[in-house]
């Protein structure tokens, strides 16, 4: 992932726009095999940060990109399973860069 000091996402030229929104899609892919949701929803927000990246989340209604809805402190063990089950698909979806 780019980590450039890009205020908006309208300011991202073309290029990282584009590698941008091709490793979301490959996360959210991993996402569906992982976790089977209803869909992988995607979200450019920036009002959390002052940076443009991408929120690729699995949801079963448009509630769940709400994130006053998330849990602010998820169990660490459960997070930790989540990264290496969206690690484990990524490689299985040929990305053999993914680290351990």
């Amino acid at each position: 992932m780019p980590r450039a000091e890009i205020d908006h996402w309208l300011d991202l030229d073309a290029a990282l726009l584009d590698h941008l929104f091709e490793t979301a899609q490959a996360v959210g892919r991993a996402q569906m095999a992982a976790f089977n949701p209803a869909r992988i929803g995607v979200m450019l927000a920036g009002l959390e940060v002052p940076h443009c990246h991408i929120h690729v989340v699995p949801i079963r209604g448009v509630h769940d990109l709400d994130f006053g809805n998330q849990d602010p402190n998820p169990d660490a063990a459960v997070m930790e399973d989540a990264a290496q089950a969206i690690r484990r698909e990524l490689r299985k979806l040929g990305y053999s860069n993914v680290s351990e």
